[in-house]
């Protein structure tokens, strides 16, 4: 795959990356259906359910969706990938950096440095007001959200503790002018840095993951590759229903001629 270590290596990573979080990626409306019954009584489609006006509206309705999202995330999940992409950081002079369009934390949450995490649509582990009262944003603590088993809605949510509205997570969801971009904004300036420091040095580009629907991260991929010059390689698996290990199975293959390299 490589014969030259390379000096730094930026990781562009899809949100069906999501996968090896333990949470579904969902490609269809019959799948955002199974994973929340409610919205299947309306007939919503997932850009319809994904709105921030269900906070204000009904927000027992749309926690009940997120709070089961919630206690996902709240379940460690360990993969290979992420202790594989900390070996690659330690064996490159200038480490790695990842541009992500993941929305669930799991780069921060398995030890990537936070100077190094870009995360593109915000972070399911924070909150911010859904009224946009305070540029705050703070965790999310799933013991916030209860779920009733039969309606599967929310009975109790997190809300702002300045104005007492609904909170919601720090994504950017569809149809979205509320969304707090800051935490997303300081991350894109930090990694901006790291990445002006390549110039010049010998750079490789690791794609992870497709996505047919955002373009966002294949765009990344070309844009740094023409800037930097660096060499892309891409791990595209052929199973979209669940891309996980084909993922952590490229990522060890490419530390593994890393090492060859060295």
């Amino acid at each position: 795959m490589t014969k030259t270590l390379p000096d730094a290596l930026i990781v562009t990573a899809a949100q069906n990356i999501q996968h090896l979080s333990g949470l579904p990626f969902f490609k269809d409306t019959k799948q955002v259906w199974k994973f929340y019954p409610p919205s299947k009584l309306i007939e919503l489609e997932y850009h319809q359910l994904i709105h921030p006006g269900w906070f204000d509206i009904k927000p027992e309705f749309i926690w009940g969706f997120y709070g089961q999202r919630s206690f996902q995330l709240a379940k460690p999940v360990k993969t290979k990938l992420f202790e594989n992409l900390l070996k690659i950081h330690k064996l490159l002079p200038k480490g790695i950096g990842v541009i992500t369009t993941s929305v669930n934390g799991e780069f921060l949450n398995n030890g990537i440095p936070s100077d190094r995490v870009e995360e593109i649509y915000g972070n399911l582990r924070k909150l911010q007001c859904s009224s946009k009262c305070t540029d705050d944003i703070w965790d999310m603590n799933a013991e916030d959200v209860k779920i009733d088993r039969k309606s599967r809605m929310a009975v109790t949510y997190p809300v702002c503790p300045k104005c007492n509205a609904p909170a919601r997570p720090n994504t950017l969801l569809f149809d979205d002018s509320l969304w707090n971009p800051s935490r997303a904004d300081n991350q894109r300036t930090k990694i901006n840095n790291w990445l002006g420091s390549l110039k010049g040095l010998n750079v490789h580009i690791l794609e992870l993951g497709t996505d047919s629907v955002d373009p966002a991260i294949g765009l990344t991929t070309t844009g740094l590759s023409e800037k930097l010059n660096a060499k892309i390689f891409r791990v595209q698996p052929k199973n979209e229903k669940n891309q996980g290990p084909e993922i952590e199975q490229g990522v060890e293959e490419y530390l593994n001629q890393l090492k060859v390299s060295k």
